[in-house]
């Protein structure tokens, strides 16, 4: 008797193990935080309950740029931004959207006229 003939007319539960949901989730908290890492939170967990679960935020953090309403899924990970602080000009990168039209114009295909039209924009 083969294994597919054993199995025939039984009944299987979707409770099985390998359907089951889980009730807690595992995420990884990196960034401006005070303890950063791995950490398993109740499903329905929000990123607020992350960022508290890692310490909280330091005092560099960004958490505005943050939906900290924003629910929170298995496996993911939660980056806490810290404050900018003109570190993007220390490494040659240009902000579009703080840059004045001197910066904007070393930028590749953006010359004075564009760069002007780019800062009229964000007024």
């Amino acid at each position: 008797m083969g294994m597919c003939s054993s199995l025939k007319g039984r009944v299987f539960s979707d409770k099985s193990p390998l359907v089951s949901e889980s009730s807690v989730l595992i995420v990884h908290v990196a960034g401006a935080v005070k303890s950063p890492g791995v950490y398993t939170l109740p499903v329905g967990s929000r990123i607020q309950d992350a960022i508290d679960a890692a310490g909280g935020p330091l005092a560099e953090a960004d958490i505005h740029r943050l939906n900290l309403a924003d629910i929170l899924a298995d496996g993911k990970k939660v980056h806490v931004p810290a404050k900018d602080n003109n570190k993007s000009e220390e490494d040659g990168l240009v902000n579009i959207n703080t840059a004045d039209a001197n910066a904007l114009a070393t930028l590749p295909n953006i010359g004075p006229a564009r760069a002007q039209k780019i800062i009229e924009y964000r007024e």
